[in-house]
């Protein structure tokens, strides 16, 4: 009895030790083989199943990976949130310098609603109208100088910096230099290539010019953003409101200080008002900036235009020496060995420019150059 017990475990021990992964796979495919052949329904059937159960096995891996990794990833997400929030605060504060401008520029509002609607003094209010754009201007310069500031700290910042304006730089001096071609050749109808020394003088001059130019449209286009990433939150704060009315202005407390909310803290104090004097600052700076750029414009305009021209006369243009057709004096530029361009003063002090023919002659054929 024992013996044909230790045989019958001998043999199963022999049996088990052989169901390696291989034999097992190979067992099932003849199983399977075996049923499709005997009845190809019952085959579709267990095709279905297993489908069926190694799907299963697939959602409930990843259910089970992402119940392992997703605490994880939201303490990841959190700590950069609230790191971006830091750092967020720290691009928005708010310098001393800065504060005592919108302050002063906070106080100057409500004198004027009462000079212009109480004592309906027009001048007087455009006075403080003026002042009022001239310290909101002043905030905007300082708040965007420490905006800029921050940045510059920043490794990555500076390397995007160097790269921006080098790009802004080379881009810009590319608008200038044709620019100042079509100009030229708008004045004077002769192609810029007979003016090459000029051309490239009076591009680099414009450069920065056309520099700030960018300059501005970068700091518009960071107010733009500013605008939708107040104005956004403000639109959908009333709907949250209605739902988290305590909690909302705790976590935007939060949020704007970094601090816990105090239970005496109360609302529209002369700091908390200062963001919206922050939307309107940048623009009150490109205004009075635009207002100031104008004004010299207008006054420098003729001026320096008058200085150009004169410049480009007496880079380029000579006295005529070799056109019998053109008085003795005339200021010409030779385009090609048949027309010349001429330049004469008008009476009003300006410069005109035209061209004329003018066969290419020696200096001693010229019967105005022998007396």
């Amino acid at each position: 009895m024992t013996t044909s017990r230790d045989w019958m475990m001998n043999r199963l021990r022999l049996f088990l030790a052989s169901l390696t992964p291989q034999n097992i796979n190979i067992a099932l495919a003849v199983t399977f083989i075996a049923i499709a052949i005997i009845s190809p329904k019952m085959a579709a059937i267990l095709i279905y199943i297993i489908m069926g159960l190694a799907l299963l096995k697939i959602i409930y891996s990843t259910i089970k990976r992402i119940f392992v990794i997703f605490p994880l990833v939201r303490k990841k997400i959190i700590t950069r949130g609230w790191r971006m929030v830091v750092h967020t605060r720290k691009f928005y504060a708010i310098s001393p310098t800065t504060e005592l401008f919108f302050l002063l520029s906070l106080l100057i509002i409500p004198v004027i609603f009462v000079v212009l609607l109480i004592w309906q003094n027009l001048s007087g209010a455009n006075v403080l109208i003026a002042i009022l754009a001239i310290t909101l201007s002043c905030a905007a310069f300082f708040d965007i100088k420490g905006k800029v500031s921050w940045l510059i700290k920043k490794a990555w910042a500076r390397v995007i910096g160097k790269l921006l304006f080098a790009g802004i730089g080379s881009v810009a001096f590319f608008i200038a230099l044709a620019g100042i071609k079509q100009s030229l050749y708008q004045m004077t109808q002769v192609d810029a290539k007979h003016f090459p020394e000029f051309v490239n003088l009076a591009a680099t001059l414009y450069t920065p010019i056309i520099y700030c130019y960018f300059i501005g449209f970068l700091l518009m286009t960071m107010v733009v953003i500013e605008w939708f990433a107040i104005m956004l939150p403000m639109s959908i704060s009333p709907l949250l409101s209605s739902f988290y009315p305590g909690k909302l202005a705790r976590v935007s407390y939060r949020l704007r200080t970094g601090k816990k909310e105090p239970s005496d803290h109360t609302p529209f104090q002369p700091r908390d008002l200062l963001f919206l004097l922050r939307i309107f600052a940048p623009l009150a700076l490109v205004i009075t900036f635009s207002y100031i750029a104008n004004g010299l414009s207008a006054t420098t305009d003729g001026w320096l235009n008058k200085t150009i021209i004169s410049a480009l006369i007496e880079m380029h243009y000579h006295d005529n020496a070799d056109c019998q057709n053109l008085p003795w004096n005339t200021k010409l530029l030779r385009l090609d060995k048949d027309t010349v361009s001429v330049v004469q003063s008008t009476e009003t002090g300006g410069f005109t420019f035209s061209k004329q023919r003018c066969p290419l002659t020696s200096v001693m054929d010229n019967p105005q150059h022998n007396p």
